[in-house]
């Protein structure tokens, strides 16, 4: 049922994959065991799975093999050598990008030595001014992805606490004081009327997975999805398809959305979403506004940052077009939900090159 390469990991001498491996497993540990028993969770941690892919891949039904494993999807990015540098520094890749699309504006980094601010912050200077941030953390494909902050007569409130405008940002450098993380604070960028409608309140994104081929370094689209919140039980957002968020597929040459999935939380199972459970918009049948230049501007990115062998960019859709959201390693599940991405031959040649 297992692929039997976590071999490899066993005998892996170079940094890189050290360093995944050891990702890999503090992201398994801080997991739920979502009542998995001992034998599955062993022989998920051994072939590089976290916990929640058993039900997300629906990997009773289709077993493992094909699916790129959360060890390899850390791997992965050792594809771009130290160019990963890139794609890991939240205001680096947003400066890269922002030669092909809008960015938001970045206000300061926060890190647990220092705040070294970029723009002036507007909630200093009118903190009854309503308003929303949104706070990423500083490297790629950690456990938060991004949260968003609500600004109003004088407070914020967001999933990180509550307090004074003013005390946000020393609110952030007490959390990375505590987590060994930095963090980037920027502009909340509205989304469009076609986003807003699919989940209303909820910030729905394009996330697009591009891979160069590796003979003639051809930019390749692999995967693009929509991935689209829902209200989790707890009353938070859903922020990745493991805790219930959907994923919708779109097709790369029509900008048509051909499926939607995600989890039946009360049944913890695979579950297919024409429309979303919560709002009732609909989804499946959908097509994506101004298709055509999207992929028009992922291509013209990709092929001169030829320096890229793989990248997944997650952007917010605008009235006006796509705007850079982040680089998100982390959500590669919003692709991967809908296939195995080892069945891309691009993906599996970086793999198997790492590998070796």
């Amino acid at each position: 049922m297992f692929s039997g390469y976590h071999q490899s990991i066993h005998n892996a001498r170079d940094g890189e994959a050290l360093q995944a491996w050891k990702s890999f497993s503090l992201a398994y540990w801080e997991e739920p065991g979502f009542g998995l028993s001992e034998d599955l969770q062993q022989r998920l941690f051994h072939a590089g799975f976290l916990r929640s892919r058993w039900a997300l891949y629906d990997m009773a039904e289709h077993g493992a093999d094909g699916y790129l494993s959360d060890f390899q999807a850390m791997r992965l990015q050792a594809a771009n050598a130290k160019y990963q540098t890139v794609m890991a520094d939240r205001v680096l890749c947003s400066h890269v990008v922002s030669n092909y699309c809008p960015a938001p504006e970045i206000y300061c980094v926060v890190t647990a030595e220092e705040v070294q601010w970029v723009a002036a912050p507007w909630w200093h200077q009118d903190d009854h001014a309503p308003g929303e941030l949104i706070v990423h953390p500083m490297q790629s494909g950690a456990a938060m992805p991004y949260q968003r902050v609500a600004l109003r007569e004088g407070r914020f409130h967001s999933a990180l606490g509550e307090g004074g405008s003013d005390e946000l940002v020393s609110n952030l450098q007490q959390q990375a004081r505590q987590h060994g993380s930095a963090y980037v604070v920027s502009e909340h960028v509205s989304q469009g009327a076609f986003a807003e409608t699919l989940a209303p309140g909820h910030l729905n994104l394009l996330n697009v997975l591009l891979v160069r081929e590796q003979h003639e370094w051809r930019p390749q689209l692999a995967s693009a999805t929509l991935l689209i919140g829902r209200q989790g039980k707890d009353g938070e957002a859903a922020l990745r398809v493991e805790e219930g968020a959907l994923s919708a597929a779109i097709d790369h040459q029509t900008g048509l959305i051909t499926a939607c999935k995600g989890l039946d939380e009360g049944r913890r199972a695979l579950t297919d979403y024409a429309v979303h459970p919560q709002s009732g918009s609909r989804i499946v049948g959908q097509s994506l506004p101004g298709w055509q230049e999207i992929r028009r501007m992922l291509m013209a990115f990709f092929d001169e940052a030829s320096y890229l062998r793989t990248c997944n960019l997650s952007f917010v859709l605008t009235d006006d077009g796509p705007c850079f959201f982040a680089a998100c390693e982390g959500q590669l599940a919003t692709h991967q939900i809908h296939r195995p991405l080892l069945d891309d031959p691009f993906i599996s040649s970086h793999v198997n090159r790492l590998e070796s």
